[in-house]
């Protein structure tokens, strides 16, 4: 993303702590770890990290102090808290955006199948409404290529929209180590489970389709951190509770699928 992008937080009431801390996030991928952060005695390996870590080391300690009051009876961060908890919803759906991205892409669906598409769903008009689980697997496809080709027309509103997703990881991060409480997001979770049942349907319907939902390993693509760590557990349960749903050719399907996998590679590269 742009630097000027980056730096326009478009959450005021995080603004300073994402302003001072923009060259430590993106020197660190957008990760916050508490205890990463404090450790300022020993080698400092990376000396350009280290460096913007102390830079950014006034407005982290001042943040920390906020949220630290923000738990007592009568707080004025009521504002901050109400931020944060946007913040936890955004990275939730986002995380469950770039699953179904990387499924689809792994599955070679229409629109992800690296063949030239019409760009139009079923109807009249341009139709991007991929939330519709409801939907069979490869309408849910060509409706998402069709939303993301609408993000990528516009450059600037791309960056804009990267920007606020990755800020939004960064103080969800910054947020939960500091004490604050993980939300589950149910819209995000339910919208993971209908798609994972969407891809278990198309996979019964041919050899060729098992095999490839069989295949399926995205193990080892979730971002690390806390932040992507409410999703990860909602996959998790929901593979726990529909495994005899799953179970395609005698194997379990969908056991080892992980998702969040594109949050940075594709705010990065694009999705495309």
């Amino acid at each position: 993303a742009h630097d000027h992008l980056m730096s326009a937080s478009t959450f005021s009431n995080w603004a300073n702590l994402v302003d001072a801390c923009q060259d430590y996030a993106q020197k660190s991928g957008w990760r916050f770890n508490r205890v990463e952060f404090m450790r300022l005695d020993g080698p400092q390996p990376n000396a350009a990290l280290h460096e913007a870590r102390l830079r950014a080391m006034p407005a982290v300690l001042e943040y920390g102090q906020r949220l630290q009051s923000a738990a007592e009876v009568g707080s004025s961060e009521s504002e901050l808290l109400q931020e944060f908890l946007c913040c936890q919803k955004l990275v939730s759906s986002e995380a469950v955006l770039n699953a179904i991205i990387s499924i689809c892409k792994a599955l070679e669906l229409p629109g992800f199948d690296g063949k030239a598409t019409a760009g139009r769903g079923s109807g009249s008009g341009f139709d991007v409404a991929y939330h519709d689980m409801t939907a069979p697997l490869e309408v849910i496809a060509r409706r998402l290529r069709n939303h993301l080709a609408m993000i990528d027309a516009n450059e600037e509103a791309r960056e804009r929209r990267n920007a606020r997703v990755l800020q939004a990881s960064f103080i969800t991060e910054f947020g939960l180590e500091h004490g604050l409480p993980e939300v589950r997001d149910p819209t995000a979770e339910a919208m993971l489970s209908d798609f994972l049942l969407r891809v278990t349907e198309w996979g019964r319907r041919d050899r060729a389709s098992a095999e490839r939902v069989k295949s399926l390993n995205l193990e080892g693509q979730v971002p690390p951190g806390r932040a992507h760590a409410a999703t990860r557990a909602a996959l998790s349960r929901w593979v726990e509770q529909n495994q005899r749903e799953v179970l395609i050719g005698g194997a379990v399907a969908v056991a080892s699928l992980a998702v969040g996998a594109a949050l940075f590679a594709g705010l990065a590269k694009g999705r495309r």
